[in-house]
């Protein structure tokens, strides 16, 4: 089932929402990338996602990260998940878990 027929979202009118529907205030941060190679730019983006998500859930924040299709989110969690591992990270450990759920458990903090 679709995102959209589960919600019970009109075809015609969409659903359309802003930062005030959200009960925790959200900060976006966007990040150019010249890298003009299409594998080394996507490595790029991993890897400054993981260390943005490190950093903040050091200071005690959550992180979310929104990827472009389902496809995609598989693929960032498991990028997310060979950068913790090497690293010795305490986010490491969780990693070894749970695999589905736990990938976006990580993500999402």
């Amino acid at each position: 089932m679709e995102a959209s027929q589960f919600l019970r979202v009109s075809p015609e009118t969409g659903l359309f929402f802003d930062s005030s529907y959200c009960p925790v205030p959200l900060a976006q941060q966007y990040i150019g990338i010249s890298e003009q190679n299409f594998s080394a730019r996507n490595d790029l983006l991993n890897e400054i996602c993981y260390k943005k998500i490190v950093d903040s859930l050091r200071k005690g924040h959550q992180t979310m990260v929104f990827v472009h299709s389902r496809k995609d989110t598989a693929k960032t969690a498991w990028k997310l998940r060979k950068f913790s591992k090497p690293s010795g990270s305490s986010l490491s450990n969780l990693w070894d878990m749970e695999v589905g759920y736990l990938a976006l458990k990580v993500i999402l903090g």
